[in-house]
């Protein structure tokens, strides 16, 4: 029989107030607006999981005070595909961070273009120190990821601190 672990409910005491951001329904709404513009590329279980995700929600109680907030995870996208096809969707991913003005290649895996368009309105509302930290934490996180696709290739199981080790570069 397999082990059952509990979790706490960390947040039944928490301390400090918890405060959403006002535009959460406007910009969840639009996000996920914004994701339905990618359907011929994503499957419908890719859109509802995309909706039941929620992550306008993560970054509206993360974020309270900005005044709007898009958060997408790429990291999905990586769990199925090999080494190989993992490494190039993620330097497609650098390219159109370092060129948010550039149109993506006919015919590119269009995680491309989805973190282009997010990068483009990004760069109008973060300032140039923000936008470097941001790159390189990022893209500190996607050779993470091809790490991990590389890891799931070879069936390499980490132990928990080298796989602490890699997770943790991009924080």
């Amino acid at each position: 029989m397999a082990d059952i672990y509990h979790l706490p409910d960390v947040l039944k005491a928490w301390p400090w107030p918890r405060s959403i951001n006002p535009n959460y329904e406007v910009c969840h709404a639009e996000s996920l607006g914004w994701c339905q513009t990618f359907s011929e590329a994503l499957s419908p279980a890719d859109l509802l999981a995309l909706k039941r995700s929620d992550f306008s929600r993560l970054a509206s109680l993360t974020y309270p005070l900005l005044n709007e907030a898009t958060v997408f995870v790429i990291e999905e996208y990586s769990d199925t595909a090999s080494k190989d096809v993992v490494r190039h969707r993620m330097d497609s991913i650098k390219d159109a961070l370092r060129n948010p003005l550039q149109p993506r290649p006919a015919g590119e895996w269009v995680g491309g273009e989805f973190v282009r368009q997010f990068w483009e309105d990004a760069i109008k509302i973060v300032t140039p120190s923000v936008q470097a930290r941001f790159l390189a934490v990022y893209e500190a996180y996607l050779d993470a990821v091809v790490e991990e696709a590389s890891d799931r290739h070879t069936n390499r199981i980490r132990d928990v601190k080298s796989y602490f080790d890699i997770t943790t570069r991009y924080l």
